[in-house]
Order: C-alpha cells, then structure tokens, then sequence
C-alpha cells in the first residue's frame, strides 16, 4: 500500500511539474519561462512529454464532460399536486409503505424494501423477503406484488411501474465452518 502511495505521489508531483510548464510556456512568469525555455533546449523528451500531458487532461475532460451529460438522474422523492397544494413523498416514506403494505402476508423482521422512481415518477419497488420455508412462495409473491400497489395507489398516489419480489430461502442450519472446538466436526 505504501508503494502505491508514494507511485501516486511520483505522479502527482510530475503532473503538477508538467502543469506548470505548460502554463509558463503560456503565460510570461518571471524566473519559471526562462527555466522551462532552457530546459526545452537542454532535453528532447520533454516537448512530447507536455503534448501527452495536454492529452491526458483534455481526454479527462472530454470523459469527465460525458460522464455529467449523461448520468442517470434519480429523484428522491415524488410530488403530489393536490387541489389545495402539493404533497411531497420522500423515497424513505414510499419504503415504509411498500414494508407496511408486505406486513400483511410476511414477518415485518423478514421484509427489506427499496423503491426508486423513473422519470415519469413511477415507482419501481424492490421487495426482498427472507423465507426460511417453502410454502407457497408463488401465491405469496403475488399477494405482496398486489397489496403493494394498492397501498401506494392509495396512500400517496403514486403509480406503480413493476414491483419485484425476491424470495431468499435462508436455512439456519449449521454450516461447515460455525462449529466450536467442542463440537464434533462428525456427527
């Protein structure tokens, strides 16, 4: 890890070195023109080693300019234009009312919500329940996917894209490795 630190460092400080010799060649400082003027002359790998240093940052721009363009904008939250106002729902408010509305047909302590919205403000709701057996995941699954939509149909108004519910089976049965030195690794 050290030696990464101190490569990063080398970089740095001949980025930083390149920098201001491009910069100087650019603009007149005193005492720094004259130094990268005759350093110029005096080495034949220092000319290509700015022209490369121009291309990186410009590449880095170029992808840095990309990357902004087209990020994925995600809404935390979601408005409701009412006749006397707007209500204002919070993506954490939308999760609690996807958990409530899950309640009805599992364990609250086996639900984990999560709910995104596109860009037309519907909601995309993630449903991950922790099932240890194996009765009727299909029609479990189903009721979940419905009851969900009603709730946020009706509490906050929000249409519902797709509601996907992931079943994990979680067996608490004794692994390999979770023994004790008294216990037998044999039974």
């Amino acid at each position: 890890m050290k030696i990464v630190k101190w490569l990063l460092a080398i970089v740095l400080v001949i980025g930083i070195f390149g920098i201001v010799g491009i910069y100087s060649q650019l603009v007149y400082i005193d005492g720094l023109t004259p130094f990268y003027s005759k350093l110029l002359l005096q080495t034949s790998w220092l000319y290509p080693f700015f022209q490369l240093l121009l291309v990186l940052v410009a590449a880095l721009l170029l992808v840095l300019f990309l990357l902004v363009l087209f990020k994925h904008v995600s809404k935390k939250r979601t408005v409701v234009q009412r006749e006397t106002g707007q209500l204002t729902f919070p993506l954490h408010t939308l999760e609690a009312i996807a958990k409530s509305a899950a309640e009805t047909s599992v364990d609250p302590n086996d639900i984990h919500t999560k709910v995104t919205l596109d860009k037309h403000e519907r909601a995309i709701v993630d449903v991950t329940v922790d099932g240890n057996q194996r009765d009727a995941f299909l029609t479990k699954g189903k009721t979940i996917q419905t009851t969900v939509q009603q709730a946020l149909k009706n509490m906050a108004n929000v249409e519902t894209n797709r509601v996907n519910v992931k079943i994990k089976n979680t067996k608490k049965d004794m692994g390999l490795l979770t023994f004790t030195k008294k216990q037998s690794r044999v039974e």
